[in-house]
């Protein structure tokens, strides 16, 4: 009787040799030195790249964001550990706002509470949360094909110039990743038919725990992973134990809406600060998440965020990669039905959250890992075969990572000399207890860069937006100093009248980078309300 050939677990990969015909596990392509020598030097570039200046101050982009959340753990670590009750710096003296959950910003504030306050307790736990989410997404592709294949795409994954920035910076992205992978893992492994019935509830539990903290963190990220999870659901051969799972499955949901709620109440609460142009509801955000429809009609938009990916989380020496990996992966094509619907959901992910997209590069972040993953299927398999192909597979991989780098490093880590410099100006003008009025124009009323940076709460508005009306008004809702910063020679801002003006030429090093008016409205009469 004819042996059966035996299959890479690699797509496309070539046959394994001299198996039996009754061997029930795949086969697991031996690491060798050399592959491992790369895979490490590798690494040791990415990390290098990520820690440099981890202790300096915020940069861009979206430094505000980032000025935000950093902002969130500092509220916490100051006025007490309360996660239902966060707190934003441009709200004035009642700055209870609850936007996601606050579960990354609150383990940020413990690690303040026996070391003090610094932002490289944050970076640090971002980049634990990238270690996380690159082992746990090596662990869901070790579960389809081989270790080499997994170590391939983790690498791939860790070097997409978009995470390099982001699994450095004070941000909750890659909390909320590397919680929605790890919630991905263990509810395959829960619906997961071949496995020990007696361990699927403990893999169901970890699964629910990692999908609530990732759902109420930010939605969109794990929702997207619930597509391949229904195929494994469908392919699992179990249906008891799929259908046992679904209240399981159901609990992250549960926990989003929750909090929802939760939040809801509280912003209905906020003082409401419409009339400062540019505020908008805190409730009613849908506009925000979904856009219009004619913005996904808009060609150059498509032009846009394709070049967004290409760029920032394939790379174009991705590109040849991402082509060669799909014609492999078909080969396979029911095998690798989940990948499939990965990359589907994606897709839809786009489509739904248009505006969120076209608005944060970070949230291109969920492409990041179905694309390694198709990447790393030639990469593993060129490893498998002749020295000329392993030193093709070497060079592309050290091309990605070096090019990933030098992206990063050039178009991110952007300081910003302005806010540092105006934060501690103000800082030093004023009391903790005062309510400060900031205005510029590049700014928004949720803007949150100077005064963090200053070490206040208070307001802030465009500078072409403050009129001597809505000063009166911003006084009477407890502005008690006020500060406009120029860029250029400008003469004193009007609203001045009838006040003390102190003008103060800021520089960085030889060179002049702002003008700041400040002055005192009227004396702080209260702290902070928490």
């Amino acid at each position: 009787m004819a042996t059966p050939k035996s299959q890479s677990p690699v797509p496309g990969g070539r046959p394994a040799r001299h198996v039996s015909a009754d061997a029930a596990a795949p086969v697991r392509p031996r690491p060798d030195r050399l592959e491992y020598a790369v895979l490490a030097l590798l690494y040791a570039i990415l990390v290098i790249v990520r820690v440099y200046n981890i202790a300096g101050p915020i940069d861009d982009p979206h430094s505000w964001r980032q000025a935000d959340t950093a902002n969130y753990a500092r509220e916490f670590y100051r006025h007490g550990m309360n996660i239902l009750r966060p707190m934003v710096c441009w709200q004035g003296s009642a700055p209870v706002v609850a936007l996601e959950f606050p579960l990354y910003e609150w383990l940020v504030a413990l690690f303040y509470l026996p070391f003090g306050e610094h932002i490289a307790f944050g970076r640090a736990l971002s980049l634990v949360s990238w270690c996380v989410a690159a082992i746990y997404l090596y662990l869901i592709v070790r579960r389809w094909g081989d270790a080499r294949w997994a170590r391939w795409t983790a690498l791939l994954f860790s070097a997409a110039p978009l995470g390099i920035y982001y699994s450095r910076a004070i941000h909750i992205e890659y909390f909320t990743t590397a919680t929605a992978h790890a919630m991905a893992y263990h509810f395959m492994r829960a619906l997961d038919a071949s496995g020990p019935p007696a361990g699927w509830r403990k893999h169901a539990l970890a699964g629910a725990l990692y999908g609530m903290a990732s759902f109420a963190t930010k939605l969109p990220y794990p929702a997207l992973l619930y597509a391949p999870l229904g195929i494994v659901a469908l392919r699992a051969g179990n249906r008891m134990r799929s259908l046992t799972m679904i209240p399981w499955l159901a609990l992250p949901w549960l926990a989003f809406m929750a909090w929802r709620v939760h939040a809801n109440h509280i912003n209905r609460a906020a003082t409401d600060y419409s009339w400062n142009p540019g505020m908008s509801s805190l409730v009613h955000m849908e506009w925000w998440y979904y856009g219009s429809l004619a913005q996904r009609l808009v060609f150059t938009n498509w032009l846009f965020l394709g070049a967004r990916i290409l760029f920032e989380c394939l790379t174009p020496l991705g590109v040849p990669l991402l082509g060669i990996g799909t014609v492999m992966a078909r080969r396979n094509a029911l095998k690798h039905e989940i990948l499939r619907w990965w990359l589907v959901a994606a897709v839809v992910y786009l489509l739904v959250f248009w505006n969120l997209n076209g608005q944060h590069n970070y949230y291109q972040i969920p492409f990041i890992a179905p694309l390694a993953i198709v990447m790393g299927v030639p990469l593993a398999r060129w490893m498998e075969r002749g020295r000329m192909l392993r030193t093709v597979a070497v060079a592309v991989a050290a091309g990605f990572t070096l090019y990933a780098c030098n992206y990063a490093l050039t178009a991110y880590f952007i300081p910003d000399p302005i806010v540092q410099v105006v934060g501690k100006e103000i800082r030093a003008r004023t009391m903790p207890a005062d309510i400060v009025l900031g205005a510029s124009a590049t700014t928004h009323p949720g803007d949150p860069r100077v005064l963090y940076a200053a070490d206040r709460h208070g307001f802030m508005i465009l500078d072409k937006a403050l009129t001597k009306e809505r000063l009166d008004r911003f006084i009477a809702s407890g502005a008690t100093f006020l500060a406009v910063i120029v860029t250029d020679e400008q003469a004193v801002p009007a609203v001045f009248q009838g006040y003390r003006v102190t003008r103060v030429r800021m520089r960085e090093g030889a060179k002049m980078v702002a003008t700041l008016y400040c002055a005192r409205l009227r004396a702080p009469v209260r702290e902070v309300t928490p």
